[in-house]
């Protein structure tokens, strides 16, 4: 997909940003991350990747053990992409597809949350679970 952003360009919109919901810890996360973003990520889990993407990998504020294995909204990590101005969609479209495919190779679960899910692997991962 090759969408090129322009001023206002209502069709780029819905890939301004992604939240992917994964099962593995924070640490475990950044671990797989850092080769996909080719970036270093701050002690926070801030980084911006060098083709336009600010990534945050954070602690899930709603995790929640006891309902974790039936709802991906309660897993302990989140990956959050934000797609900067000026910068392709398909840039967030191929790290998201990223995100998803390396944390399934390291058998953990991940799911997207947002408006282009369905055209990524799995739609998103919802179809994996």
């Amino acid at each position: 997909m090759a969408l090129t952003s322009t001023s206002g360009d209502s069709s780029r919109e819905k890939y301004e940003y992604c939240r992917i919901y994964v099962s593995l810890d924070q640490g475990q996360t950044l671990g797989l991350l850092t080769d996909i973003f080719r970036a270093t990520f701050s002690r926070f889990g801030h980084a911006e990747d060098p083709e336009g993407l600010s990534v945050d990998v954070r602690d899930n504020e709603d995790a929640d053990p006891e309902v974790a294995d039936s709802d991906f909204i309660a897993w302990p990590t989140t990956v959050e992409l934000e797609l900067q101005d000026d910068v392709d969609a398909a840039v967030i479209l191929t790290k998201a597809s990223k995100v998803l495919a390396a944390v399934w190779e390291s058998d953990g679960k991940a799911v997207a949350a947002c408006e282009f899910e369905e055209e990524l692997p799995w739609g998103g991962g919802i179809s994996r679970l």
